[in-house]
């Protein structure tokens, strides 16, 4: 069976950038997406100084990330091996962005097919070619399938003056791309990500290239100048780290609205208090219209629910979508009440943990891949929770019988997720994007967001406060406890956004070159 692959020369490469520009002119993609980029890198110094060249687009992965988390089935792998998007189906998650280490998924940013690039209206070309786009979807390379469909070769490859790019079919021995493998020293990018990238570059076999005036570098290992001078990168798309950049507060927030709200459901179902549990319907509610607000196509959001077997976004939805109209019956007097009650509790339990089971599903960020991140997700949630009930009961039912335990049941929540929070930290790979997502909320620009808002606000406040609580029983303790649990409220709820909003921002993709 035949599956495609490339084969790129870095020999022979000279950074024209013939590549990109054939790719810009064929595939007509609107202005910010490039599917084939050349990261530039100048290495050694004056006057011995050179430019390596390291042309990059997608891999078309044999186990492609990007396809397993697609929720619509819009990322698909065609039986040839060319990863492809169905642009008609995608919502616009961009799920498969967050899940390709590679970063070569691109966005079509709203607006953007309306403007093209000169701000005041479409040319003729931007109108034939924005035709196969649609803004709010997610786009990327298919190794211009029409064309390979027809017996052509991708547009980057037939323009490539000095010949370094080569297509062919990998499973096919004799073909040009399985020729040069063969005799040829070769690698692939992010090769422990376990993607089975089907794009290899051969590497330089001589150390005396010409540089501009004529000198020539005298080292002896070529390949070791050129991996060095990639460790380099920090500009534009970088071999360095990445951080994850589409994902932020209105993320946070989705998964804190959905937590919060599933653990206060059931919290308050098992303790009788019927206006909290209310509240937590309401607040997955919330969570629900913000994830609507991220997508780029929200009206196309229940084809969200298409792949449950594969995507823990379509898991999620059916859940949530399950759990609204469950909880709702669970509050009414009907002969189903008992039966719905069960049901929504079970669902509302797996919405507490939804938020990390999905973070932990992108294979891309490891520092998300602890096996304690979705523990720890939902334990903020509950710990929230079981805090919002005892500043409830303070303030507006001090006789009710939760009063006795709720304190206490909230001390153990934020204490659990404290210790999931230090266990995910220390339980976490090492590697160079999980170092660097650490020092980013250690010493970067979360920082005080961290210490402050998910540490201090969100366990050692919380913990001091109830446990003044628990001593001075609110039922009987009056004013006092009574301000101590909204402290301890306040400080427990703005604590556990803080550490959601500084997890997922802090996420790094690996470098596509590894650091020594």
């Amino acid at each position: 069976m035949t599956r495609y692959g490339m084969v790129i020369d870095l020999e022979t490469c000279v950074g024209c950038h013939s590549c990109t520009i054939a790719c810009k002119v064929s595939n007509g993609t609107p202005p910010g997406v490039h599917f084939a980029s050349v990261i530039e890198h100048e290495v050694g110094t004056y006057p011995n100084a050179r430019r390596e060249f390291l042309p990059v687009l997608c891999n078309h992965c044999e186990d492609a990330p990007c396809v397993d988390v697609c929720p619509t089935g819009a990322s698909y792998k065609r039986a040839d091996g060319i990863v492809a998007v169905h642009s008609d189906v995608c919502i616009g998650c961009r799920a498969c962005d967050t899940a390709c280490p590679y970063g070569h998924r691109h966005y079509i940013e709203p607006g953007a097919l309306r403007t093209g690039y000169f701000n005041d209206g479409l040319t003729k070309f931007e109108e034939l070619k924005y035709e196969r786009w649609t803004d709010g979807t997610v786009s990327k390379c298919d190794f211009c399938m029409e064309r390979t469909d027809q017996g052509l070769q991708p547009a980057c490859v037939e323009t490539c003056p000095p010949i370094s790019r080569h297509f062919g079919d990998l499973s096919d021995p004799d073909s040009n791309v399985s020729r040069l493998l063969r005799e040829r020293e070769s690698f692939t990018l992010l090769p422990e990500a376990g993607t089975e990238p089907r794009v290899s570059y051969l590497k330089p076999r001589s150390a005396s290239r010409r540089i501009a005036g004529g000198a020539a570098l005298e080292e002896a290992d070529a390949g070791a100048i050129w991996a060095a001078a990639l460790q380099g990168g920090r500009k534009g798309f970088s071999t360095g780290v990445r951080y994850i950049g589409h994902m932020g507060g209105l993320e946070a927030f989705s998964f804190y609205g959905e937590s919060l709200g599933g653990a206060l459901f059931v919290l308050a179902v098992i303790a009788g208090m019927w206006p909290p549990a209310v509240l937590g319907i309401g607040l997955v509610g919330l969570a629900v219209i913000a994830l609507l607000a991220h997508l780029g196509r929200p009206l196309r959001s229940w084809r969200a629910i298409s792949r449950p077997g594969r995507s823990w976004i379509s898991r999620g939805t059916l859940a949530i979508a399950a759990f609204i109209p469950f909880a709702v019956l669970s509050l009414l007097a009907t002969p189903l009440r008992e039966a719905a009650t069960f049901v929504a509790l079970a669902l509302a339990v797996m919405i507490a943990f939804y938020g990390g089971l999905l973070l932990r599903s992108y294979r891309a960020i490891r520092f998300w891949r602890g096996p304690f991140l979705p523990l720890g997700f939902a334990a903020q949630g509950f710990a929230s929770a079981a805090t919002l009930l005892t500043a409830w009961i303070a303030l507006f039912d001090r006789g009710h019988a939760a009063s006795q335990w709720l304190p206490g049941l909230s001390l153990a929540f934020v204490l659990a997720a404290a210790a999931f929070a230090a266990l995910h930290w220390s339980c976490a790979e090492r590697s160079t994007g999980v170092r660097a997502s650490k020092e980013r909320l250690r010493l970067g620009d979360l920082r005080k967001l961290f210490t402050w808002g998910a540490a201090t606000s969100g366990f050692v406040v919380p913990a001091v406060a109830l446990s003044l609580l628990w001593a001075l029983e609110p039922s009987s303790a009056g004013e006092l406890a009574t301000f101590v649990a909204v402290v301890a409220a306040a400080s427990r709820l703005w604590g556990d956004f803080a550490y959601r909003a500084t997890i997922v921002r802090a996420g790094a993709y690996e470098p596509l070159v590894p650091h020594s």
